[in-house]
């Protein structure tokens, strides 16, 4: 899914407990569970140069980070940071499985998982722009990813409304990633 949806579930998450958590903790939530596309910085190294074939894509890393988190309890404060930094990132690679799929199990298997959207079988040579406009018109083309991107959008709206009205600036973290993905949608409508 798009950065503006993984901002919607932190937005969501982090809400809902909103009572319970501090200014920081609140924005860590959401910055956590956005955090974990970075990995695009890296997909020149994955295979087909799609960021979802990095490790930082499956489970395994944040279920071992979590564990670690248990071990530090007794330890240090900041565990519970990295507990829910872990967590936050097992929900991110979960929500990925909707759209095009994750391979979940790398490295012990490659297969992809999951994914409504089909799988572009382009050539690597093709230009960026020609590999990006064919993600973006297929997943802002779909009727399902649309009314799951409008539902999560109210959702974090109103869960800001109900829970934490003071927190409403937040919103322009989810505002900002959803116009960015939406002028890429229309400059691949005008390159048609």
């Amino acid at each position: 899914m798009h950065l503006n949806f993984h901002a919607a579930i932190g937005i969501l998450i982090s809400m809902l407990f909103s009572q319970y958590l501090s200014n920081f903790q609140i924005n860590f939530i959401i910055i956590a569970s956005m955090i974990i596309d970075l990995d695009f910085l890296f997909s020149k190294f994955a295979q087909k140069h799609n960021h979802r074939r990095l490790i930082t894509h499956t489970f395994f890393p944040y279920i071992i980070i979590a564990l670690i988190s248990i071990l530090l309890i007794n330890i240090t404060p900041l565990w519970f940071y990295i507990f829910l930094f872990s967590v936050c990132a097992i929900i991110h690679v979960c929500v990925d499985l909707i759209d095009w799929g994750i391979s979940p199990f790398l490295p012990f298997n490659k297969n992809f998982v999951g994914g409504i959207l089909e799988r572009p079988n382009t050539n690597e040579t093709e230009s960026y722009w020609v590999r990006r406009c064919y993600y973006v018109n297929r997943y802002y083309g779909s009727k399902i990813i649309i009314s799951i991107e409008l539902i999560f959008g109210i959702l974090a709206f109103l869960s800001i409304l109900f829970f934490a009205p003071n927190y409403f600036e937040i919103l322009m973290i989810y505002i900002f990633w959803l116009v960015i993905h939406l002028v890429q949608f229309f400059l691949c409508q005008r390159k048609k």
